[in-house]
């Protein structure tokens, strides 16, 4: 990977240097940036739980779930195992977490339900992680891995690690990259983003969708890595996953809490998706009976 600096119409070469003497310089980086980076909102610096010290905890609003982040120096070490044990504690003691959260965000009265815990991850930042550990972070979706380096001229890039070792591959759209002068710009997703993973049929079959819903009083569209998302009034009413040949909707509601006269929904309660209801959505399809399916999440969120 090159990088370079822009000057008129000459392009002059930006070098390697070495990065953060110590962990808790990049740390303190990250937290002041969180919101630039990650689009996220810092709760709490060195959170400790249990016998766990969480570097960083933070909330992101688009899922409404609480997010760990962890900085590393040396590749030692299972990232995973060390993850999994973090959002067990979390779980476990949900009420730290939320009494923190309300505390900085007086008068917030977030409460556990509104909390969307199998959305919880960990976002690991280091220099550099192993292959293995990048291997075993994309078997799961609670985990990020996040490679910083540092450039001559104040360039700071991350990006996430394909497990190459010949060259860093950059995810798409580009890292962010801090340019003296100029703020970090994080990765930004959009609705075309996703509309591309479809076929021209399930295209407009999910822009029938979206246009109907986008009708309703105070709905927002939004658009993340993994879906679409719909909000009333900033809080998530139901999600969009695009494929080729269909898309699936995920309607943020508890189990037992959506009257479903067709039974056309399915279990999601064990997945990690926003909301217990999923329904597959094929070209030809009924979209008034999922209309009124959704309608009544979209209800619940006044």
């Amino acid at each position: 990977m090159k990088i370079f600096r822009r000057s008129q119409y000459d392009l002059l070469p930006v070098e390697s240097i070495p990065g953060f003497k110590r962990e808790r310089e990049l740390q303190r980086l990250v937290e002041d940036n969180v919101d630039v980076i990650f689009g996220l909102e810092l709760v709490k610096s060195e959170f400790s739980l249990e016998e766990c010290r969480m570097d960083t905890l933070c909330f992101d609003r688009n899922t409404n779930s609480f997010v760990i982040l962890e900085y590393k120096r040396s590749e030692s070490g299972s990232v995973v195992d060390q993850g999994v044990h973090y959002l067990e504690v979390l779980r476990k003691r949900h009420a730290d977490a939320i009494l923190e959260y309300n505390e900085k965000n007086t008068p917030s009265t977030l409460k556990r339900d509104d909390v969307n815990w199998k959305q919880s991850r960990v976002i690991f930042i280091s220099p550099r992680f192993t292959r293995v550990q990048i291997g075993a972070a994309r078997q799961d979706s609670r985990f990020e891995l996040w490679e910083v380096r540092c450039y001559s001229h104040d360039i700071l890039v991350l990006y996430q690690p394909t497990g190459d070792s010949r060259t860093p591959e950059l995810i798409s759209p580009p890292p962010p990259i801090r340019v003296q002068g100029q703020p970090s710009v994080p990765p930004r997703y959009t609705e075309a983003y996703h509309i591309e993973k479809a076929n021209r049929q399930v295209a407009q079959v999910y822009k029938a969708l979206r246009d109907r819903l986008l009708e309703w009083h105070a709905v927002d569209l939004y658009a993340t890595k993994a879906y679409l998302g719909f909000k009333r009034e900033g809080r998530i009413f139901v999600t969009v996953y695009m494929q080729r040949n269909s898309y699936w909707v995920f309607i943020n509601s508890k189990k037992g809490q959506i009257d479903d006269p067709w039974g056309v929904l399915e279990d999601a309660s064990s997945g990690r998706q926003l909301g217990d209801y999923r329904i597959q959505i094929l070209p030809g399809g009924d979209l008034d009976h999922v209309i009124s399916l959704i309608r009544q999440s979209y209800e619940e969120k006044r």
